[in-house]
């Protein structure tokens, strides 16, 4: 067995392999499932191409010549549109077609020629296609790759794209000046073959490789950031409040500046639930958030502590500024009234204030204060602010 046909076996293996793990996994996948499949289509596409390959000089020469040179333009394609739909972008598919029928109907005229496995244009035609959808491809995702990603992340990720389009860059124009050494047949044992296969085995595995990390690398950030958004107002949680609140404290450590934070609770809210019913309480904390959030600054992280109750942190914030926010907030929430189907909901919040001058205050503390505030608020009455001591 020649190395050339024992990398091709491997590869048929690797490749039939990864078609049906990404065929399982895209089950699992709600965001890119129809990207997983396009891989797996890719992978098993592959696999043909290899495995027709394998059968020159056995099988007919327009099934293992043309046969596999379509199959493995369709291989680059697949992959091309699996980018596309993993990265959210426009489908290229009239460009793609255009390009399959400029490369590959011509080999299909030539099908019925006696000389066609020693034919350089059909390896011409094939390494040109290949070539331009890795280019294109690489041109399509660097933006949107980078932007995810980091310059370094984004080359990491496509540089396994950028390996396969100089190999056939390279195969292709040294096709035009030296068809004899490197527009031969892939199957044929010679310096430059053994290379190209080499890099293909390479390039399989390498470019599973990088799909995957980029489903993976989304799949963890989506997990992180939700367990630390809130699931019906879309704010922060308590979790990611304690975390900012733990990074606030080191920016205060080191530079002295102080933050406060405001506890704000709506008034006789169980009152909207027992009329309206949950629905109604849901929809009601929403809306609350969305005014919370348009009645901040950009700097200032608004959470949901849980049922009724939210809090928002004021960095670089004093008393003086801390007790005017917390009026505003107040008269805003007052004045807004919440829809709900044909009736309109008005509320009073209340909100207790403190203020944190010192590092050496622990965040719990500075929480039991605010809430102890929240609570003197509510005892006097509701509708009003109380500032900790």
């Amino acid at each position: 067995m020649s190395p050339v046909v024992l990398i091709f076996l491997l590869m048929l293996l690797l490749q039939l392999s990864f078609a049906a793990a990404w065929a399982l996994s895209s089950r699992f996948m709600e965001q890119s499932g129809r990207a997983a499949r396009h891989m797996g289509l890719c992978c098993l596409l592959s696999a043909l191409a290899v495995g027709l390959m394998m059968t020159r000089g056995h099988a007919p020469t327009w099934l293992a010549y043309t046969g596999a040179n379509l199959f493995a333009i369709l291989v680059f394609m697949s992959l091309r549109r699996g980018v596309e739909l993993l990265l959210g972008q426009s489908l290229s598919d009239r460009e793609q077609v255009f390009v399959l029928l400029l490369c590959g109907l011509p080999q299909l005229l030539w099908a019925g020629s006696a000389d066609l496995q020693h034919s350089s244009r059909a390896v011409l035609g094939t390494s040109f296609a290949i070539g331009w959808s890795l280019l294109r491809l690489i041109q399509q995702a660097w933006p949107p790759l980078r932007q995810e990603f980091g310059p370094r992340g984004a080359a990491l990720l496509l540089s396994p794209h950028g390996l396969g389009a100089a190999m056939y860059v390279v195969r292709f124009a040294g096709g035009l000046i030296q068809p004899e050494r490197f527009a031969r047949p892939i199957d044929e044992t010679t310096a430059f073959n053994l290379l190209a296969v080499l890099v293909l085995g390479i390039l399989n595995l390498a470019l599973n490789v990088s799909f995957a990390v980029v489903i993976q690398v989304r799949l963890v950030r989506r997990l992180q950031k939700l367990s630390q958004i809130d699931s019906l107002t879309g704010l922060l949680n308590r979790r990611e409040l304690l975390a900012q609140l733990a990074v606030q404290r080191r920016w205060q450590a080191r530079f002295g500046e102080p933050y406060a934070l405001l506890l704000v609770d709506v008034d006789h809210f169980k009152r909207i639930n027992d009329s309206l019913g949950h629905a109604a309480g849901d929809a009601a904390l929403v809306q609350m958030s969305q005014h919370l959030l348009a009645a901040s600054r950009q700097i200032d992280v608004v959470a949901r502590l849980g049922g009724e109750e939210f809090c928002i942190l004021l960095p670089r914030t004093g008393v003086v500024e801390a007790m005017a926010t917390a009026e505003r907030l107040r008269q805003c929430l007052r004045d807004a009234e919440l829809a709900w189907i044909d009736q309109r909901i008005s509320m009073t919040v209340s909100i207790g204030v403190a203020v944190c001058l010192s590092a050496e205050e622990a965040v719990e503390q500075v929480l039991a204060r605010a809430d102890l505030a929240l609570y003197r608020a509510k005892d006097a009455g509701r509708d009003r602010i109380c500032l900790a001591g």
